[in-house]
């Protein structure tokens, strides 16, 4: 039908039949992506991470609640501002009922925002649950940022320092190729003018994240990180409210 579909489009079209009436007629397409409609549970909204995409969270719907995830979209000036807009599509949503958020990197992050602006309203935040998140004021330079990218379009990932010695010095237009040469990247799985603009987005949010200052919350935070992780000390003081912390492996 001549057109691309975003791993957004797929996830709220995931049938053969609703991605097909979905190519043929079109409609712009909501950030907020409906992964599971129905459960006993506490409705959960999840958070995308840096780069904007929603396809960590596609393993979720066998959680017995319903389930949201919202993508980038826009241009945001900060954080806060997109946390004010992804606050309104989920009061939009759930309206005045109890609900819970997750975030996995940045939006982790970004997640701990939205609470911050949901509870000014007077909603109820159940939990947060945050993985990984960086700390605020951390500079995502350019490896960092093809990093980021790569976790969520491969699964033969380098280490960051394993990256930066192949990356020094090479122009950004020929780091595709690269990518694909070393078999950090399936080829084809990017164009060149979709892996740059797809940088683009990943150093936008890097900005954005070094200007980001934290607001303390009331919900209770759920802190998951990586055994290799920084800690996450830093996170702690941004919480009026229980605090649990858990390690992963990695």
């Amino acid at each position: 039908l001549g057109r691309e579909c975003t791993p957004a489009d797929l996830a709220a079209h995931p049938t053969l039949a609703r991605l097909s009436a979905f190519l043929q007629d079109p409609v712009q397409p909501s950030p907020l992506v409906c992964l599971r409609a129905s459960g006993p549970g506490i409705p959960l909204f999840c958070i995308h991470p840096a780069g904007g995409l929603i396809t960590a969270y596609l393993g979720l719907t066998k959680l017995d609640r319903p389930i949201y995830a919202i993508s980038a979209h826009g241009h945001p000036e900060s954080i806060q501002s997109m946390a004010r807009d992804y606050a309104r599509l989920i009061h939009q949503t759930c309206g005045d009922n109890p609900l819970a958020l997750l975030g996995w990197s940045l939006g982790g992050v970004i997640a701990q925002a939205v609470a911050g602006c949901l509870e000014g309203q007077g909603h109820q935040v159940v939990a947060l649950a945050m993985i990984d998140p960086p700390r605020p004021g951390l500079r995502l330079d350019r490896e960092r940022s093809v990093l980021a990218l790569l976790h969520n379009y491969s699964q033969q990932t380098p280490s960051l320092s394993e990256l930066r010695l192949h990356c020094r010095g090479l122009a950004t237009e020929h780091l595709l190729q690269l990518l694909e040469a070393r078999g950090w990247l399936a080829e084809g799985v990017l164009r060149g003018s979709q892996f740059l603009q797809a940088l683009k987005v990943y150093q936008r949010h890097g900005e954005l994240l070094q200007q980001h200052q934290p607001v303390q919350v009331q919900a209770p935070i759920w802190m998951w990180r990586a055994k290799s992780a920084v800690r996450a000390d830093y996170w702690r003081p941004f919480s009026a409210g229980p605090w649990r912390e858990f390690s992963l492996g990695g």
